[in-house]
């Protein structure tokens, strides 16, 4: 069974018997408490702790709740915060929650309350971890697919490009993150294609391409599948654009291609030969006219190997065609 985690409380507050009260509140609970006694400590607690939920007051020395808000969220735009404060006016909560706070206690609370509002928090906290969790899945199944993967946003830059697609553009650990499609990316039927989805028109198909070669690699064949990147309600948010390197496939063919080429015509060649000289053998011209006998298994002969030339000539037709 998989174990609930210990979750990191911090207490910001420059009143030593709050911290205390709101330790023996919650550390009972089974949280792991932290305590500071104003916000520039508070940060650096925040930065080495790594909590998942910050109770802060708004007024402090050094570094008050409002200043510690906005730059804790800058920092950890994931991290929940609580405000405790004796100045429980509405102006202070509007303000806090502007700066980034996603709730609200004022002084002074019964253990109940303080309860209550933890968990209402938690409740944040866990929904933000488990997103923080998929998100972790998801890059780590992009990261390590060996097809390409790009994304770009709604003004053609990129987002996100995994090492498989960095690998064949040959861009090394050069982050192409933020620059623009046209500058990053060699191949124009698939630029095309995701400016196309960018600007509303029709979902293309499969689309072949072939990336200029570098020192470091052969000559690539990729097939790309091009498609728009849609948020929860539907609205456009970008374009995806998967490569798929097919170059061993297209070789391959090329080979399957020549191999049933040179068969169709080496089967084809002495096969006519042989069909010389079975007209030669039926117009008597080799020791004289056949008996019925021999004339119709000459016949039988004939029409078996007239049979396999059209169907070398149905081979070289196929070559032909696949080129």
């Amino acid at each position: 069974m998989n174990k609930e985690p210990v979750y990191r409380v911090l207490v910001v507050d420059d009143e030593d018997r709050l911290r205390q009260v709101v330790r023996r509140v919650l550390e009972p609970q089974g949280y792991l408490m932290f305590e500071a006694p104003e916000g520039r400590t508070g940060m650096e607690l925040v930065e080495r702790e790594k909590p998942d939920l910050v109770l802060v007051d708004l007024m402090m020395p050094v570094m008050d709740g409002m200043e510690f808000i906005a730059e804790a969220k800058r920092a950890h735009p994931d991290l929940i915060c609580v405000v405790i404060t004796g100045y429980a006016t509405l102006e202070k909560a509007v303000e806090a929650m502007k700066q980034g706070a996603d709730d609200f206690l004022a002084k002074p609370f019964k253990p109940q309350e303080l309860t209550l509002v933890v968990d209402r928090a938690m409740k944040k906290v866990r929904t933000v971890m488990d997103m923080a969790l998929e998100r972790s899945r998801t890059l780590l199944l992009v990261e390590t697919m060996t097809n390409g993967v790009l994304v770009v946003d709604t003004e053609s830059r990129v987002a996100l490009m995994n090492p498989a697609l960095r690998s064949f553009m040959d861009l090394g650990d050069n982050d192409p993150l933020g620059m623009p499609l046209a500058e990053i990316l060699p191949c124009p039927e698939v630029r095309d294609a995701l400016l196309e989805i960018l600007a509303g028109g029709r979902r293309p198909g499969r689309i072949e391409c072939a990336p200029p070669p570098h020192s470091s690699c052969k000559p690539l064949q990729m097939q790309v599948d091009c498609l728009p990147f849609l948020d929860s309600r539907g609205n456009m948010v970008g374009a995806v654009a998967v490569f798929d390197d097919v170059s061993a496939l297209k070789a391959l063919d090329e080979l399957k291609s020549e191999y049933i080429s040179t068969v169709a015509h080496e089967i084809a060649s002495p096969l006519s030969s042989v069909l010389s000289q079975l007209q030669i053998l039926t117009k008597g011209m080799a020791g004289g006219p056949l008996n019925p006998g021999q004339a119709q298994l000459v016949d039988r002969v004939r029409e078996r190997v007239q049979g396999i030339i059209s169907l070398s000539k149905d081979l070289l037709d196929l070559s032909k065609i696949e080129a």
